[in-house]
């Protein structure tokens, strides 16, 4: 069933978070709900699992309301799975009666069954606090998996964990719940595990506001402001034939056939490529060489935009 949001403003005090948002999660979608720290995402999902009264708007599931201001579906009945960016383990239960703690009626082997699927079987007799960061969230994801839910929330859920361990937990579970086909809302200030895991990605501005909803590619490629270009990743604006051109650094590409002139400013050797600081027609341009062109720092260096072969910058 389609989760639907529709015009959700809300605030504490004088401070307003949320202004006048609305997207859906549709059945079996991963979306990210990405923004910087502090635009509101934490508090949508609050609102959404009904751990907040809603102020205005309306949330609906399925055409079924969940939240209005005058109305709240109480949070055991909205099948609403939430796990944190803490997992938040009862530390008096064991791995095993973490996960059946959901769990109606109660099952040592459906418990079991979870475990495997979230890769962390074999340690159901073992408490939480002997468990690393990962291993707490594989047993927090079974055990909001256990109660069956019809949505799944993720708050950030990676965010505490090291480098090597965020990216093989997000990829086991991304591929897990996609397999299982429950529609999940993900938060992330993360730019980068946005782009890599959603169907669709709604961004939130620093005003609690929409900035966009579309594709991981469609908000690369084709952002429609200036702070949704710039939230996943760098972005020159070139001008050009009297418009301003958005050309990431990957969309330039160092030649000695190219066919503009700049001075290099800087290089920084990044292991894969490294980032090129340069000045052309007095303007600042950044560029990925993953040719590792040896260069030196006040030379020229020819280039070629690569929407000039055939590819197309946004205009903006």
């Amino acid at each position: 069933m389609t989760l639907a949001l529709r015009d959700i403003s809300h605030g504490y005090g004088t401070r307003q978070i949320l202004r006048a948002v609305s997207f859906e999660v549709q059945p079996g979608e991963f979306v990210c709900l990405a923004g910087e720290s502090g635009c509101g995402k934490s508090t949508l999902l609050r609102l959404i699992a009904g751990l907040e009264a809603l102020q205005n708007g309306r949330i609906e599931r399925g055409g079924e309301a969940l939240s209005t201001p005058e109305h709240a579906l109480p949070p055991e009945k909205r099948r609403i799975g939430l796990v944190f960016q803490h997992a938040s383990l009862f530390p008096h239960l064991n791995v095993r009666d973490n996960v059946c703690f959901g769990m109606r009626p109660k099952s040592r082997e459906k418990a079991h069954a979870l475990l495997e699927q979230v890769r962390f079987s074999g340690r159901e007799e073992d408490y939480p606090h002997t468990l690393s960061g990962g291993e707490q969230q594989r047993v927090a994801l079974a055990r909001a998996l256990a109660a069956e839910p019809e949505l799944l929330l993720l708050d950030e859920p990676f965010a505490s964990l090291d480098y090597d361990l965020r990216k093989q937990l997000r990829t086991d579970i991304h591929a897990l719940l996609k397999a299982r086909g429950i529609p999940t809302l993900m938060v992330t200030h993360d730019p980068q595990e946005a782009l890599q895991l959603a169907d669709r990605i709604v961004l939130l501005g620093p005003q609690g506001t929409v900035e966009q909803i579309g594709t991981p590619r469609e908000l690369y490629l084709s952002p429609q402001t200036e702070y949704a270009a710039r939230f996943f990743g760098t972005a020159n604006y070139v001008r050009m034939q009297g418009t301003a051109r958005l050309v990431r650094p990957e969309q330039i590409s160092l030649s000695p056939q190219g066919r503009h002139r700049a001075v290099v400013k800087r290089c920084r050797f990044s292991g894969s490529h490294q980032l090129v600081e340069m000045e052309w027609e007095g303007q600042a341009l950044l560029a990925k060489d993953y040719e590792l062109h040896p260069l030196t720092e006040g030379a020229p260096v020819m280039f070629n935009f690569r929407f000039e072969q055939g590819a197309e910058a946004q205009v903006v």
